[in-house]
């Protein structure tokens, strides 16, 4: 991975970092709830059969994996995530977790290449923060509620892309996440400043 995605790796399952690391399925706040698992990591259930999982610390079967699967989803979402740790739960197989997460960065990262022509010359602090978009907020979510973001990012007018990240502000669990992606893009500012 480039260096301004580990560094998004980092913020995001660093101490402190802003998603918890749970080897096991998860129900995650959206509504509907999503299955989640690793470091914030939506999965759908044809997906679920291709990672590599154990139950009672043997490789879990597929039969195992949907069983497990089905059964989480069927749980009532948004509790703490430990809530959804059961005995002969599924757990992610060693090195599961960050696989599962490099993908889903490399993903936003063709995704934002995709919309931004020059992606790749930005200011390493504005691609970080760009990440930070689709990864919370869905690509399709992002691709049509933010326009005035997107506008300014083909301006390379990193002060106003600060401004403009914010997302879901009357929402108390996006205070740290907004404000650290404000700080990303002034730092793209400060190197990048708008002419």
């Amino acid at each position: 991975m480039e260096p301004f995605q580990e560094a998004y790796a980092d913020v995001l399952m660093g101490p402190g970092g802003f998603e918890g690391t749970f080897q096991w399925p998860y129900l995650d706040t959206h509504k509907p709830p999503l299955v989640t698992v690793g470091t914030g990591c939506q999965i759908g259930r044809d997906e679920a059969v291709t990672i590599a999982w154990t139950v009672n610390n043997l490789p879990a079967t597929p039969d195992q994996v949907l069983t497990n699967y089905d059964r989480v989803q069927h749980m009532v979402g948004g509790m703490i995530a430990t809530a959804y740790r059961y005995p002969g739960c599924l757990i992610l197989a060693s090195g599961e977790d960050r696989r599962l997460l490099d993908s889903r960065i490399e993903d936003a990262t063709e995704f934002l290449r995709g919309l931004f022509p020059g992606f790749d010359t930005f200011p390493d602090p504005a691609k970080t923060g760009m990440l930070e978009m689709p990864f919370t907020l869905g690509k399709a979510r992002f691709r049509t509620t933010y326009p005035s973001f997107r506008v300014a990012v083909l301006d390379r007018d990193w002060k106003s892309a600060a401004i403009q990240s914010v997302r879901n502000r009357n929402d108390p669990a996006y205070v740290r996440r907004n404000q650290w992606t404000v700080m990303m893009f002034e730092k793209a500012a400060l190197e990048e400043p708008l002419t």
